[in-house]
């Protein structure tokens, strides 16, 4: 499971790293190029993805957070019942 997460990471950070660190050191008289922008902003996607991607892994592969979230989920259904 650590691997699978540490992969899901590096895939959804390195293209962000990557792109801050060419807008960053690149050089300031220049303009950024065309393909740039949508660059950036599938990577800041991904961001938020790895985000959304988390809970899915560790619901796939942790017996104790799918029971801990079952009980969580079967609590929240009777509490909107209740109220």
């Amino acid at each position: 499971m650590l691997f699978t997460l540490l992969i899901t990471f590096m895939v959804c950070t390195l293209p962000f790293q990557v792109s801050t660190i060419y807008e960053n050191y690149k050089d300031r008289q220049t303009k950024l190029p065309s393909w740039y922008q949508p660059v950036y902003f599938s990577a800041i996607n991904l961001m938020y993805a790895h985000s959304t991607i988390n809970p899915i892994v560790y619901g796939a592969m942790n017996q104790t957070f799918r029971k801990g979230f079952k009980h969580l989920m079967d609590r929240s259904v009777i509490f909107l019942l209740v109220f």
